[in-house]
C-alpha cells in the first residue's frame, strides 16, 4: 500500500511540474538603438537624437487572446521621450508612441484571428481593425534560460517600420526643405529594407501571445531581436495564473481598417512633405517629430 501511495506521490509532483500556464502577464523591456540604423549618408541625423531609448509594456494573456498595454515612466522619462535632444538650432521630438509609448494597446484573438490596435493620432482616438497575420517562423534547435523559462528560438524577416510609422515626422521649412525632402525619402527607403528577426518562445506558457507583431508559436514570446540589436524585447518577469477575464478588447475610438490606417499615415507625410517645401523667408532650422 505504502509503495502504491509512494508512486502516486512522485507521478503528481512530476505532472505538477510540466503543468503549463495557460493565463498570466508578461512584463517586457524595450530597448531601442536610434543610431544603428540611421543610413550613412544621415550621420548628422544622430546628433539629433539619444542613441538608445528603454521603454515598458505589460502583456495579459490566456489560452485564446492577449492585449498590451504601455508601462508609463517617470515624469523625467516622459520629457526624455517628448523633447528629444537639439542640436544646431533642430530638435527631433519624441511622440511617445514613436517607442512603444503613450496609450495605445494591442488585442489579439488567436481563435479568430481578429487584431485590435488602439491608437491616437493628433486629438483623434482610433481603433484599427486587422486580421492577424503571423510571420512565418523557422524554429531551430537553439535553447536558452529567459525569465526563469526554458525557450527555443525562431527565426524570420520583417521590414525596419515592424507596423509602426517611423516615417511620420515633421520636418523644417525655408532653405533646408530640398535636403528634408531627400532625407524623408531615405528613412522611407530604410523603413522597407527587409532585416532579421530572431525570437524565443516559452513552450510551458501555453499561448501563441508575443509582443507587437511577433506572435503565432506554440508558447508566449519572451525575447526579441529585431536586426541584430536595432531593437530588442526581453521579458523581465512573468506572473502566472491571472483570470481569463483580464484580456479585453479596447472598445473607444473610431473603427478604421489597417488600409484606412495607412492612407491616413500617408497623407500625413504629404502633408509633411508640402510644409517642408514652403516656409517664411527661407529659414533654416526647425522641428522633427516621431510619433
Amino acid at each position: 500500500m505504502k509503495k502504491y501511495l509512494l508512486f502516486f506521490a512522485l507521478t503528481g509532483i512530476g505532472f505538477i511540474a510540466k503543468a503549463q500556464v495557460k493565463q498570466g502577464k508578461i512584463v517586457y523591456e524595450r530597448v531601442m538603438n536610434l543610431h544603428k540604423d540611421v543610413p550613412e549618408n544621415m550621420e548628422q541625423f544622430k546628433a539629433m537624437m539619444p542613441e538608445f531609448r528603454k521603454s515598458k509594456q505589460e502583456l495579459l494573456f490566456n489560452e485564446t487572446q492577449s492585449i498590451t498595454k504601455n508601462i508609463k515612466e517617470s515624469n523625467l522619462d516622459q520629457a526624455i521621450a517628448t523633447e528629444g535632444e537639439s542640436r544646431g538650432g533642430r530638435t527631433i521630438r519624441f511622440g511617445a508612441a514613436a517607442f512603444g509609448g503613450g496609450d495605445s494597446e494591442f488585442y489579439k484573438d488567436y481563435e479568430t484571428e481578429t487584431g485590435i490596435e488602439s491608437l491616437e493620432m493628433g486629438p483623434k482616438k482610433y481603433l484599427v481593425i486587422d486580421t492577424l497575420k503571423p510571420m512565418k517562423w523557422k524554429i531551430t534547435g537553439d535553447t536558452a534560460t529567459i525569465a526563469g523559462y526554458l525557450c527555443y528560438k525562431a527565426t524570420s524577416t520583417t521590414t525596419l517600420g515592424g507596423g509602426r510609422s517611423f516615417t511620420s515626422f515633421r520636418g523644417t521649412r525655408g532653405s533646408n526643405a530640398s535636403t528634408d525632402t531627400s532625407l524623408t525619402k531615405t528613412v522611407e527607403a530604410t523603413a522597407n529594407k527587409e532585416i532579421p528577426v530572431e525570437v524565443w518562445y516559452a513552450e510551458k506558457i501555453e499561448t501563441k501571445a508575443g509582443p507587437d507583431n511577433y506572435f503565432g508559436l506554440p508558447g508566449a514570446v519572451l525575447k526579441v531581436n529585431v536586426n541584430n540589436g536595432s531593437t530588442v524585447i526581453t521579458a523581465l518577469e512573468v506572473t502566472e495564473g491571472l483570470g481569463k477575464e483580464t484580456v479585453k478588447a479596447p472598445t473607444k475610438g473610431s473603427k478604421i481598417t489597417r488600409a484606412e490606417h495607412k492612407k491616413m499615415q500617408e497623407e500625413q507625410i504629404k502633408n509633411m512633405r508640402s510644409m517642408m517645401g514652403s516656409g517664411p523667408g527661407g529659414q533654416g532650422g526647425g522641428t522633427f517629430r516621431l510619433n
